[in-house]
């Protein structure tokens, strides 16, 4: 993997406030860069949760489920078989059971029934049990035909859900989901409706909770839940900032305080320590063994472990539990032995950029957490597909890799497909056999996978906070670090890099042999103990230098607490210093700069020195204007290429100038060319209303066709500028209120597109300022490109 460092400028006084350097990088590189946003973050607990009532139809809900508690009305809670879902149904049906509601759930079957609301079910719910109301929790904001099935058998129903509302909303009673259109209090601000919109559906249906028992005056309840809500929220890996921020380190807090029978009985089967229950404790102990029961089972038994008070049944409930998650781990083991072997026997990973297989006997609960660890292994994404003999059915789980979209990818397969849904990194389908032949259906997504990652080469990034040295690596900075927490989506776990340490030993562990501890040492004798989850042979030997990457963890045995490096990769220094034996071949320093910026017309001729030449020789050009001067060489644009998708040539030629230094370097590194031609270049100014208003363009396009995201490297190789000055213009649109960024990091961003502005009304923001600033530097290196002597610009680029 590339390691990445962000390496954003820290503000002074957030470092003050902290006290750490490195915790105020952690912050800045989250985008925590003030005094007041700092304030805000590490006091998650004073954050004020908006009011249930934001909710467009959120009193009219209370006000029906109240008419159904007092008329004795039957209620159905229809629940969903992931963590989320289970939390969302516990929560809600230990509230209105509180409330005295006459009150069931029903939780669908995940391999016959799948996500959302099933018609059969609703007919069984209203004709069996005599519904008058359902309220859905996790799921039911595309449910059109179930909802208006429900309504026409006079049954209401209330959605509460958080995932993306199609173009057409279900007819129900009342719509509880901040992502529906007019669904929140157009009085909010943005930054409000966004931090809703990050709600897990646990998160929204305890909205709809606490608005119930404000109705009944009875509030205090609300603690009772809460922790409920910390769980689903970390289990469905929503951004944990903002009110989830909020609701996880409170839910851990009164966890810890009230310690529940049920969830300490769990947290102790599992191995974890219950004296300091963390998010991580959630992510990896608890989340895992509920959503087991819905992968292998019926998810109505991880229900009722958190509606239970008996100490007998929850020891029931805890035993059935980790016998399903045992079940699970041993099913992923065999089919990822399995996909492994396939994919050695049936696929030719030099042709196929993806990974596809099949297997009529795999179990669906298990083969999407395969296809993400065949992801994590081969940085490649993977579909992995299994038969529905009943219906004749293959279905499909997917899981991607950044710079390929796999809900666009499947969108191309529409005319062939039964039903497909998903986003840019998890998606899944369903085929009818009766149309189409697997091996056929094979053949054709992979060439369509080929094709989409023909023009996007996959890179595997590791990003990384900061470089430290081993005296900073202490008990004091893990304590530090725990100001930070809780740890998840948007805040992941501060990750690290330590260069130069001695490997003094290592050796596997676990009862599979399938961890890896390791032992290093620095030049000052400190020793450092790791561990390598799921890793279980390295290429580096004993005694060799190691730079590592890690996460820091305390570790507590037997009273006594010492760090531990949690290992996320490692790279040899011998691997770095093999070429120095090489160095004509592969080093910059040895490049021959040949100067053609005061030739004139030589389009013709370098076309047919191209026609005889033998080498490969690559054309850099991304700005459009140059594209179509060249249009008629066909020898120069055959060989014309950008910053994504270069390749190892023996000679490039600049007849396009990159905007700054770091894009040469890259196309450097990735080319190792012999010769750098250094074109003519008509130097033009470029007008930052235009940037502005192509950036604005661009973002309307993919919010209506992209899904609202797009890939910071690729929009500004199209747009022939700096990732740096599309990063700067994005975030003063996004101040500016024409569009909502609703996740953004070095790679991509994800927004909405709200509404255009005139130019004007941006010209005093901030970023304005920093945009000009950018466009600056743009305009200067061209600048220097275009008139610097020869040998300077070769000694810019030397290693």
């Amino acid at each position: 993997m590339k390691w990445k460092y962000k390496n954003i400028e820290i503000a002074p006084e957030v470092e003050e406030l902290v006290g750490s350097k490195i915790v105020a990088q952690i912050l800045a590189n989250r985008g925590v860069d003030t005094f007041k946003k700092a304030a805000y973050f590490l006091n998650p607990e004073k954050i004020v949760p908006q009011s249930p009532f934001v909710f467009s139809d959120m009193q009219k809900s209370v006000e029906r489920i109240a008419k159904a508690i007092e008329t004795a009305q039957k209620i159905a809670i229809y629940g969903d078989f992931d963590c989320d879902g289970v939390t969302s149904t516990a929560l809600l049906y230990k509230t209105l059971k509180y409330l005295g509601a006459n009150v069931i759930y029903y939780m669908p079957d995940r391999a016959q029934e799948g996500h959302g609301l099933n018609s059969k079910a609703i007919v069984q719910l209203i004709s069996k049990h005599s519904i008058k109301l359902i309220i859905t929790v996790d799921n039911g904001i595309s449910n059109l035909a179930e909802i208006k099935l429900a309504q026409g058998f006079g049954t209401d129903v209330i959605i509460t859900d958080h995932h993306e509302a199609p173009p057409e909303l279900p007819c129900a009673f009342a719509i509880i989901n901040p992502k529906a259109p007019d669904a929140l209090d157009e009085k909010l601000s943005i930054e409000e409706m966004s931090d809703l919109q990050n709600l897990a559906g646990v998160g929204v249906a305890y909205k709809l909770a606490q608005a119930l028992l404000a109705h009944y005056k009875k509030e205090d309840f609300a603690d009772e839940i809460i922790h409920l809500v910390s769980i689903g929220t970390i289990a469905d890996v929503v951004p944990l900032i903002g009110e989830n921020r909020h609701y996880v380190r409170k839910g851990l807090e009164v966890l810890a305080l009230k310690q529940p029978s049920g969830l300490i009985k769990l947290i102790k089967s599992a191995g974890a320590d219950i004296s300091k229950i963390t998010s991580e404790t959630i992510a990896f102990s608890v989340a895992p063994r509920i959503n087991a029961a819905g992968r292998l089972d019926n998810a109505g038994l991880a229900v009722e472990f958190f509606a239970e008070e008996d100490d007998e049944k929850l020891d029931s409930y805890v035993k059935q539990l980790n016998n399903h998650n045992q079940n699970r781990q041993q099913l992923c083991d065999t089919t990822f032995m399995e996909a492994e072997f396939k994919i050695k026997e049936e696929i030719n990973l030099n042709i196929n950029k993806g990974i596809v297989l099949y297997d009529e006997n795999w179990h669906a609960g298990v083969i999407g957490i395969v296809a993400s660890k065949l992801v994590e292994k081969y940085h490649r994404p993977a579909f992995l597909i299994t038969y529905n003999k009943e219906k004749n059915q293959a279905r499909c789980s997917a899981r991607g890799v950044e710079g390929f979209h796999l809900y666009e990818t499947l969108k191309e397969l529409t005319d062939i497909l039964g039903h497909f849904g998903g986003h840019a990194l998890a998606a899944g389908f369903s085929l009818d056999l009766n149309t189409i032949k697997i091996n056929e259906f094979i053949k054709i997504l992979n060439n369509t996978i080929n094709a989409r990652l023909s023009e996007n080469p996959l890179q595997s990034f590791l990003n990384i906070d900061a470089e430290v040295n081993p005296e900073d690596v202490n008990l004091d900075l893990i304590n530090k670090l725990s100001m930070l927490s809780p740890f998840g989506s948007a805040n992941p776990s501060p990750v690290f890099s330590l260069s130069s340490l001695q490997l003094k030993d290592f050796k596997t562990m676990g009862s599979s042999a399938n961890h890896l501890k390791m032992f290093f040492s620095t030049e000052e004798k400190v020793v450092f103990e790791a561990v390598w989850w799921n890793r279980n042979t390295i290429e580096a030997q004993v005694l060799e230098k190691i730079d590592v990457v890690f996460c820091p963890k305390a570790n507590f045995f037997n009273g006594k607490s010492t760090i531990q490096l949690e290992l996320k990769d490692i790279r040899r220094i011998a691997d770095e210093e093999e070429p120095v034996e090489n160095i004509p071949e592969l080093f910059p320093s040895s490049l021959t700069w040949l100067d053609h910026r005061k030739k004139i017309n030589i389009f013709k001729a370098v076309n047919n020195y191209l026609k005889t030449t033998s080498d490969e020789i690559a054309v850099f050009v991304e700005n459009r204007e140059i594209v179509k001067i060249l249009e008629e060489y066909s020898e120069i644009t055959s060989r014309i290429t950008d910053r994504l998708n270069v390749s190892k040539v023996d000679e490039v030629m600049l007849f396009d100038y990159p905007a700054d230094s770091i894009i040469l370097q890259s196309i450097i590194e990735m080319a190792e060319p012999k010769k750098i031609h250094v074109m003519p270049f008509t130097l033009k100014t470029i007008s930052l209303p235009v940037v502005i208003k192509n950036v604005s363009g661009m973002l309307k396009y993919a919010h209506a066709q992209k899904d609202g995201m797009i890939y910071i490297d690729e929009i500004a190789s199209k747009l022939s500028v700096s990732g740096k000055l599309l990063a700067c213009c994005i975030k003063l649109l996004d101040n500016s209120s024409i569009i909502e960024i609703t996740n953004m990091n070095d790679e991509l961003c994800e927004f909405k597109f709200l509404q255009g502005k005139e130019l004007n009304l941006l010209m005093n923001l901030p970023e304005y300022k920093e945009l000009e600033r950018n466009l600056e530097e743009i305009q200067k290196f061209r600048h220097d490109l275009c008139h610097d002597e020869i040998l300077k610009l070769q000694n810019l680029f030397i290693y």
